[in-house]
């Protein structure tokens, strides 16, 4: 068992369970992705196919579990702690500003 980042809910049914030596290979895996990515910023990790494929579902899936409200939890503190690591490794790219008058 899992968690899931969804914004809808499924409807109700019977789902069949992956293979557990083919899940995190096939099939897309929030923090095993996380740590994959971060391996790639970091290190210079290569990324599969697979892996690439995913980085925007990726991306939108950080954005979700950002807005949790779940700040005491251990899984959301190491969310944060490796996206922190990324944005320190990677850097933040320069922001200017035009601040512009009328009159």
């Amino acid at each position: 068992m899992g968690l899931s980042l969804k914004r809808e809910t499924l409807p109700g049914g019977t789902y069949k369970a992956p293979v557990p030596s083919q899940a995190i290979k096939d099939s897309y895996h929030f923090r095993h992705l996380l740590r994959r990515f971060a391996g790639h910023v970091t290190v210079g990790e290569k990324l599969t196919k697979h892996e690439e494929a995913c980085l925007e579902k990726l991306g939108g899936d950080c954005s979700t579990f950002l807005h949790l409200r779940a700040h005491d939890c251990a899984t959301y503190k190491q969310v944060v702690s490796t996206l922190s690591g990324i944005l320190k490794t990677s850097g933040m790219p320069q922001v200017n500003f035009i601040i512009t008058t009328y009159y």
